[in-house]
This record gives structure tokens, sequence and C-alpha cells, in this order.
């Protein structure tokens, strides 16, 4: 969702995102449809938000790490969220969650979110399907605590390549090493998988290595 959000001069209003993401829905033709929640920082420039600079962007404040000092923003997303999935099969997951303590974070936004529109009588989505990114080597090996918090678990292959290989991912000269086949990231996604499989959730993936053909016969072997 951080396309509506990245180098816009302005936040767009809760109606524009809710329009936005209802035809989303109404194109799917009651397919399930995940909606990820902003992940913003790092590469994602969004110049109305309250994101810290830092040294190394891509080890710094990001994705549900901005949601304490944007709470409004990210209330009035989710607010858009819940209203557009209104009758139709939708979940929602949050990004670049490291500690089960996040995952508390999110939830009360999302509860907030929902006991708003239950006072203005607004009808949304409810009860709701709530997952999680794996993305880093540190959720990946604490996935058995966080499946405590989440419906499902979605491994995101480009950065848990990038955290896991020590490799950014926009440098070209370090391209060999952003390799999501190399040994020490399989083993990761294996144990996200296994651990989300044991705890009873489902367990996808999204990156580049989901659009690989060759790779299917893999992933589909680590669960």
């Amino acid at each position: 969702t951080e396309l509506l959000f990245v180098n816009s001069e302005r936040e767009p209003s809760e109606e524009e995102q809710y329009s936005h993401y209802l035809s989303i829905f109404m194109a799917m033709d009651k397919r399930v449809v995940t909606i990820r929640t902003l992940d913003a920082g790092g590469d994602k420039i969004v110049p109305f938000m309250d994101i810290p600079e830092g040294e190394n962007p891509s080890l710094g404040m990001r994705g549900v790490r901005l949601y304490t000092s944007n709470r409004a923003i990210i209330t009035r997303q989710i607010r858009a969220i819940l209203r557009a999935a209104s009758g139709v099969e939708a979940k929602i997951m949050f990004p670049r969650i490291v500690r089960d303590e996040e995952v508390e974070i999110c939830k009360t936004l999302l509860f907030n979110a929902h006991a708003q529109l239950e006072r203005e009588k607004v009808a949304h989505k409810w009860p709701i399907e709530t997952g999680i990114m794996i993305e880093t080597p540190a959720a990946a090996v604490t996935a058995h605590a966080l499946a405590k918090h989440s419906d499902f678990f979605s491994i995101g292959t480009n950065d848990l390549t990038q955290y896991a290989m020590a490799a950014e991912r926009g440098n070209s000269s370090l391209s060999p090493l952003s390799d999501p086949l190399n040994p020490a990231v399989i083993r990761l996604i294996y144990q996200a998988s296994f651990e989300g499989r044991k705890a009873g959730l489902k367990v996808g993936i999204c990156g580049e290595i989901g659009s690989e053909p060759s790779a299917a016969a893999l992933v589909i072997g680590l669960g």
C-alpha cells in the first residue's frame, strides 16, 4: 500500500484509500485479498510522515517501528481497509515485525479502529485475520513466539536475503550475494515455515523467489 503514500506531498485521505482498496476487492471478484499496512522508511520516502533520519535507513526506522509516532495515519489506513473489506474475503498483514511487542502495537491500532467504526455505526469487516511479515533473521528464528500472535505468516524473501547476507538490495555490486536460494536463507525460510505450520498457521512467501518456477518445488518442500 506504500504506492499510495510514497513521494506524495500529502496523506491520501481515508475516503481516497477506501475507494482504492474497494476497487481492488471488486476486481479480484471474491478471491481472498491480503492488504499489507504501510511499510514506509528506508528507500520508501513519505514526506508527510515523521521518519527520523539515520546513517543506514535499511536498519533504521521503517515499517511498524513508525506506527507509534504516526498513529493517526496508520489508524486512518486501517479504518479504510476495514471499511472496504466489508462483506468480502480479506486479510490484513503487518510489515517489519521483529518482536511480539510490535504485533501487540499493531493489534491495538486495529482494535481501536474497529471500536471507532463501531461507535460511528459504519459497516466494516470484523473480525479479520491478521498476519505478519517475516523479513529478518530475528523474526525467522523466533517464529515460534510470533506465531502465538498471528493467524498467518508471509515470508518476505527479498529483505530476508538482504539481512541474512548483509548485502544491500539496491547495491548492484553485491548482486551475487542477493540470492534467496543461498543455504543460509533457505534455512531461515524453513525455520519460519516449520514453526508457523507447527502452530497451525498458513505460511506464504513474497519476493522474487515467488516468481521463479524453478524454485516452486523447493518452496513447496520447505512447507
